[in-house]
């Protein structure tokens, strides 16, 4: 557990600059309980008493060197104290891979976050698709799993720090194992992600926020019990649709918020008996909504992982009926996925390899391109066997944004977000007729398609605005850190 104390003089810069950190150190053994003296104008962390930090005895005084990636907090410090603003503590942001080419909403998301003063550290758990890619800046940091040796050792200290924690979870075990064998499996492998985070954030942490209801979650859990403070989530739409209430409610039952992107999706938790749910949409930033000149081009756009939920055979199924009967009309679909081989056949079987390109995985700024030069967006999505959709994708708010014509089926939270006829064309999930009866009638009428696409981008402006929607996250992250890491009596209390 940290303690942090403010001594020295009433003076925003003095104070700001003199802090003491009480903290048990099981990283430095001979100095079991230190003090850690700063006497410059930054913001050093318990955790600075590992690898990266230089500690020098001197009775029960530790001079340490700073973390590299907290050098950023030296020119905030004197500001927010004087300010009154100063908080410690930050949000760890506890992912299963990050960055991600089909999660592009949770850097938009973080960034608004940071862009709003929350200093937030990601995690992730493993290796995101492309390293740097479309970070801005975030510093992402990836779970250390160390030797067999190493790691036992950290285990057996955590163990030793807090047997009540690993009790309770032993006790959850049966449990576990009754709801399901690899929810079980994946609930002790959070726990020891959660120990070699903890064992390198300890004193940095005020909060713990995961995305998605899955993996992430049960080391977030697992995380804020370690470091003895709150856990929220973010659940979006697989991780809530593929899973029976028995697990979701096992699996979030602790959480102290949970936030969802679509009404559908917050209706489903709700009748599993997850009340603390709070609706807040992704969105997308204004610089992409009016980055850019979009143009009517010749050709449809599809844009998402080649799985069964997206719908993809029946997006070919419809242009091959719409080749049928006189309109030429190309298409693109980005993305890569198990359901590539199949989707290459089916080509091949309906005589469309002159219409239809396969353009496997792209960067988000290409997708943005090919957006602006298209005539529409396709959403073919349908419900799969396995009972997973989408919520509200996210790629449609961005067609949206750009001003581009949508044809999506009304499945899952689209509705939510297409009036039809007004802001969009809904079709029917998994009728490949519908479908291509509302792309047609926008190749016929292209007037009707700017006509929509500008009422889709004053929806998104809106109603989609990243900056305005992170508001409830943002708020609610704000008070649990000065909640769980609040100077002086009152957040000594709360602790």
């Amino acid at each position: 557990k940290l303690r942090v104390n403010r001594v020295g003089s009433a003076g925003a810069a003095d104070g700001a600059a003199k802090w003491l950190v009480h903290t048990r150190s099981c990283l430095c053994p001979p100095f079991r309980r230190g003090v850690c003296c700063v006497s410059a104008p930054t913001l050093w962390s318990a955790s600075s008493f590992g690898a990266n930090a230089t500690p020098e005895r001197s009775g029960q005084t530790l001079q340490v060197c700073p973390l590299p990636h907290w050098r950023d907090l030296a020119s905030e410090t004197a500001s927010r104290a004087a300010t009154g603003s100063f908080e410690i503590g930050s949000v760890c942001y506890i992912l299963d891979r990050f960055p991600s080419l089909t999660e592009t909403f949770v850097r938009r998301e973080i960034i608004a976050l940071k862009d709003a003063g929350l200093d937030v550290v990601v995690v992730s758990l493993n290796k995101g698709d492309m390293v740097g890619m479309g970070t801005d800046g975030i510093i992402v940091e990836r779970v250390d799993r160390r030797g067999f040796l190493r790691s036992s050792q950290i285990l057996l200290r955590w163990l030793a720090r807090c047997p009540k924690v690993f009790l309770k979870r032993a006790c959850m075990i049966p449990g576990d194992l009754l709801a399901s064998p690899r929810f079980a499996y994946h609930r002790i492998k959070g726990l020891l992600n959660a120990v070699h985070v903890a064992d390198s954030a300890l004193g940095r942490i005020g909060h713990v926020h995961a995305h998605f209801a899955y993996v992430s979650a049960d080391a977030a859990v697992c995380l804020a019990e370690l470091l003895g403070c709150r856990w929220s989530v973010s659940a979006h739409a697989w991780d809530i649709f593929t899973f029976p209430g028995r697990i979701l409610r096992r699996r979030l039952r602790d959480a102290d918020a949970v936030f969802v992107c679509s009404m559908h999706a917050q209706e489903v938790l709700e009748g599993y008996g997850i009340k603390n749910t709070t609706l807040m949409r992704h969105g997308i930033s204004k610089e992409d909504m009016l980055s850019g000149s979009s143009t009517l081009g010749d050709y449809v756009l599809s844009v998402g992982r080649l799985e069964e939920k997206k719908g993809f055979s029946v997006l070919l199924d419809a242009l091959a009926l719409l080749s049928g009967s006189g309109i030429k009309l190309s298409a693109k679909i980005v993305g890569e996925g198990p359901g590539r081989a199949a989707l290459e056949r089916r080509v091949g079987e309906l005589g469309l390899e002159n219409v239809v390109e396969l353009t496997g995985s792209l960067g988000h700024d290409e997708v943005l391109g090919l957006m602006r030069g298209s005539l529409l967006l396709a959403h073919s999505g349908i419900v799969a066997a396995d009972g997973d959709r989408d919520g509200i994708p996210n790629v449609v708010v961005e067609a949206m944004g750009l001003g581009k014509a949508v044809v999506a089926s009304a499945v899952g939270g689209v509705p939510e977000v297409i009036d039809d006829g007004i802001e969009g064309l809904l079709c029917k999930s998994g009728s490949a007729e519908s479908l291509a009866a509302a792309m047609a009638r926008l190749a016929k009428d292209r007037s009707l398609a700017a006509e929509v696409g500008a009422k889709a981008r004053e929806r998104v402006r809106k109603d989609f605005d990243t900056s305005k929607n992170i508001k409830p996250l943002l708020h609610y992250l704000g008070r649990c850190c000065k909640r769980t890491l609040g100077v002086g009596d009152e957040g000594e209390k709360n602790r």
